[in-house]
């Protein structure tokens, strides 16, 4: 099953998708500073909304790197 082109698919959408999600959750983070050019996107309503779901990204993070794991683990194996 995973040595099939849908799995290496499947892999490479889910690593994209890491990767957008865990930009996401960066720019959600608590630590933006809230003074300067980066306090300025942080009063942005759009920015708002998207820190009220930092909770939800973080979930969404999990789900994807377990489904990103097992793939690549069944396509690729276990490298030691």
């Amino acid at each position: 099953m995973f040595a099939t082109i849908a799995a290496a698919r499947v892999l490479f959408l889910s690593g994209l998708l890491m990767l957008v999600v865990s930009l996401l959750l960066m720019a959600s983070c608590r630590c933006v500073p809230s003074k300067g050019l980066l306090g300025a996107l942080r009063r942005a309503s759009w920015f708002t909304r998207l820190f009220s779901r930092h909770c939800v990204l973080w979930t969404i993070f999990a789900a994807v790197l377990v489904v990103h794991i097992v793939f690549a683990v069944g396509f690729l194996g276990i490298p030691w």
